[in-house]
């Protein structure tokens, strides 16, 4: 059974939390109270979290900027984020089933080759996926982004779906 901790200890535990917490949550703030400043005040000398003179005129510039481009942008984000999302469930849904439920020759092997290739930095991709996608004429396309994130996501998606199956 775990002894009860002491006050002090509860203390310097939650001051300890609570710093942290301020450390994580500070730049997000930051970033919100900034995009209700005026330029001029951005780049001043006076930092305040509250802005001195509120304005709208960051966010009506970037969405009316080039006839709303930025939306366009968000929605291109978004089909491809849905799209990489149903691929790799799809793919690694059917293959952590037949991992966690058959016995088949290569059954350990093919685990192990998904764990091992969590273990790579997504930077040694980056040259054999361009030569892929350059090959087949998927460079600037939706389907060669959502092939390479699909690439990225199913080894984590498959390991992670074993456990529900």
């Amino acid at each position: 059974m775990a002894r009860p901790m002491k006050t002090s200890q509860k203390i310097l535990t939650h001051t300890l939390l609570i710093m942290a917490s301020i450390i994580a949550l500070f730049p997000m703030i930051w970033i919100l109270s900034t995009s209700f400043k005026p330029r001029e005040d951005v780049f001043s000398r006076e930092l305040r979290i509250i802005p001195e003179n509120f304005t709208w005129d960051n966010y009506i510039y970037v969405l009316t900027f080039k006839d709303g481009i930025f939306l366009k942008w968000v929605m291109n984000s978004v089909f491809v984020a849905g799209a990489t999302t149903l691929v790799a469930l799809f793919l690694a849904s059917t293959a952590a089933y037949a991992f966690s439920r058959f016995k088949f020759p290569g059954r350990r092997a093919g685990l192990f080759s998904f764990l091992v290739t969590q273990m790579f930095p997504g930077a040694l991709l980056i040259v054999p996926l361009y030569t892929i996608l350059r090959d087949y004429g998927l460079i600037n396309t939706y389907g060669g982004l959502i092939l390479s994130y699909s690439t990225v996501a199913l080894p984590f998606c498959v390991w992670m779906l074993k456990g529900f199956f």
